[in-house]
């Protein structure tokens, strides 16, 4: 059982600061890590509570300027069954992209009806995303829930053609997760790096 959360305050999601070379994809997928697509978005936690009305922000605690939730995007979130409070993290996709704009790329889930979930693995956390909100429909890397929501796709294998064939300004490159790293608060390195494409904006 995780700690329990019964009010919203600000959680630090895990997020990949390393970075590796596309060489290093063969040696983390023989590892049995997985892969994901990493968006050109702005990292995002977003914070359901009993009344199911959404809120957002910022990876540093911070408020999004550009964005905020509309009936759209806060559609799949008012569903979500139970009573408690979750906490999502995901790839805010509107500022920074032509597009797209008003969407949410969910890719891991911090607190789940009332219970934080800290010390649990990411496949445990992927799984109840999935069971949560049962996507059908996979295009291009993610299960699409709605045109303003979608579920990152775990790949575990093939890591470099999937990188080799990533397409559009959306897609910056992968994120590869160990699926037994375990979350904590504080420091979720371990398990985390990223894997980039060359661009003007950003090196890999």
């Amino acid at each position: 059982m995780g700690i329990p959360y019964s009010e919203k305050k600000y959680l630090y999601p895990p997020r990949a600061e390393h970075a590796v070379t596309p060489s290093f994809l063969k040696h983390y997928e023989g590892m049995n890590f997985v892969a994901q697509f990493k968006k050109n978005g702005t990292n995002s936690v977003i914070f359901v509570g009993p009344d199911r009305i959404p809120s957002a922000m910022g990876r540093q605690n911070n408020e999004h300027k550009q964005w905020r939730f509309t009936e759209g995007s806060a559609e799949v979130f008012r569903k979500i069954p139970g009573k408690g409070w979750y906490v999502f993290n995901a790839e805010l996709m509107h500022s920074k992209t032509k597009g797209l704009k008003d969407h949410n790329y969910i890719h891991d889930v911090l607190v789940a009806d009332g219970e934080w979930l800290v010390g649990t693995t990411y496949q445990d956390r992927y799984d109840r995303l999935i069971k949560l909100f049962k996507p059908d429909v996979e295009i291009a890397g993610q299960y699409c829930l709605n045109q303003h929501t979608s579920i990152a796709v775990n790949y575990k294998k093939d890591f470099e053609r999937i990188f080799e064939n990533l397409q559009g300004d959306e897609n910056e490159g992968l994120v590869l997760k160990n699926p037994e790293g375990k979350y904590s608060p504080t420091n979720n390195d371990s398990w985390l790096v990223k894997c980039r494409k060359l661009h003007k904006n950003f090196s890999f």
